[in-house]
């Protein structure tokens, strides 16, 4: 993944399944640069051809604004954010309002 500079939100998406697929499309085409990592990356080339960045690994994730997860229960969101791919210890504190 190479690092754009941008003036636009960026918005990481992970879990690109039945339900995150969809969402991730829909977010595609709204003002942000959209940033997608999954387990299983069938949905890659169609999100990467409608506008997405596609990452390997939540590495690719580290300089987003918001992350969504969608993901199919506790334990797989607990293992992204702090399990063997550790995403919170990878995101930026950015203070919100």
């Amino acid at each position: 993944m190479t690092a754009v500079t941008t003036d636009k939100t960026i918005v990481g998406f992970v879990g690109l399944g039945q339900m995150g697929k969809p969402m991730a499309l829909n977010l595609v085409h709204s003002d942000t640069e959209l940033r997608v990592t999954s387990k299983v990356q069938d949905a890659y080339p169609e999100l990467a051809a409608a506008g997405a960045t596609t990452a390997d690994d939540l590495t690719g994730l580290a300089d987003a604004q918001i992350v969504f997860l969608s993901l199919p229960g506790t334990v797989a969101v607990l293992d992204v954010l702090f399990g063997e791919g550790e995403l919170k210890s990878k995101l930026v504190y950015r203070r919100g309002i």
